[in-house]
């Protein structure tokens, strides 16, 4: 073993014998040290984001201008923890010999509307269908943006 080898040997040693009180610092400051930060991403709102969901959605109602429309009831949710801004709701369609999303087309879309986070408050809103002629119907959110609840 040269000198090289062996003043490495001795410096790996050292490092390898922490006192009680280093071992101690570090586990406080592991634990206590990711307090604030988490505070501070929460209070600059880096955390807030909106989630929007459609949780009821009616049977299509009885069919008018020549059976070729009907209304839908639908009733969104936002569950998240930030408002929600200019959303909407779509209903896409899919052909009933495919089973592929790629293939839906929009059928239709509701009014834009704003939501505010986790108060219980549900919207419920009409969306103007156009004949959904025998194709599997689902439905869908979108938002154009998000923004901490409590700001104006």
């Amino acid at each position: 073993m040269g000198i090289r080898d062996r003043i490495f040997y001795m410096k790996a040693r050292s490092w390898t014998r922490l006192n009680p009180e280093t071992i101690l610092a570090v586990l406080v400051m592991a634990v206590i040290a990711p307090v604030p930060i988490a505070w501070t991403v929460n209070s600059n709102h880096m955390l807030d984001t909106a989630s929007v969901s459609v949780i009821h959605a009616s049977s299509p109602g009885p069919p008018y201008a020549d059976n070729t429309y009907s209304d839908i009831e639908v009733s969104v949710d936002n569950q998240g923890s930030a408002i929600a801004e200019g959303c909407l709701v779509r209903v896409r369609g899919l052909p009933p010999s495919s089973d592929d999303p790629a293939d839906a087309v929009t059928l239709a879309e509701s009014e834009r509307f704003d939501l505010a986070p986790q108060d219980g408050r549900v919207l419920t809103m009409s969306i103007y269908l156009p004949d959904a002629d025998g194709k599997k119907v689902g439905f869908g959110t979108a938002c154009e943006k998000t923004r901490p609840s409590g700001t104006t």
